[in-house]
């Protein structure tokens, strides 16, 4: 059987980037570049495997680093690192950018994939709520 294969567009958000800038003070652009691949990149060797059928071709078509966040996906929009709002805002921030369908845009993607830091900081809901202390 012939792999399958998913289009992706992969985007990086600022809070990400901060991070990543506070780790490496060499080329943290870089950095983050080179750890975003690769995370992509074990993900598709894990849907080589031929115990996994189909096998699953990932394809980046768009990536994007975001060093400021885009018009609607600050902090305040989404409370702050609330994940599900972060969530509904991006799917349709990306959408917004999606060219045509697979048969009429060569740039179109099947599926966005957004890795952001706002749910990792210790100010966001997300990461007070997996930290805290049960009473």
């Amino acid at each position: 059987m012939d792999p399958v294969t998913l289009e992706i567009g992969l985007f990086l958000d600022s809070k990400l980037y901060e991070h990543f800038q506070r780790e490496f003070i060499d080329d943290p652009e870089q950095h983050l570049v080179d750890f975003s691949l690769a995370l992509i990149n074990n993900v598709h060797v894990l849907y080589q495997q031929s115990s996994m059928t189909p096998n699953l071709d990932i394809v980046i078509v768009r990536f994007e680093l975001w060093k400021k966040q885009p018009t609607g996906l600050d902090t305040l929009a989404h409370r702050n690192g609330q994940a599900q709002t972060l969530l509904n805002l991006f799917c349709r921030h990306q959408a917004t950018l999606n060219p045509g369908t697979d048969l009429t845009d060569p740039e179109h993607w099947d599926h966005g994939i957004l890795l952001t830091g706002a749910l990792g900081s210790r100010h966001s809901p997300y990461w007070k709520r997996q930290h805290s202390s049960p009473n």
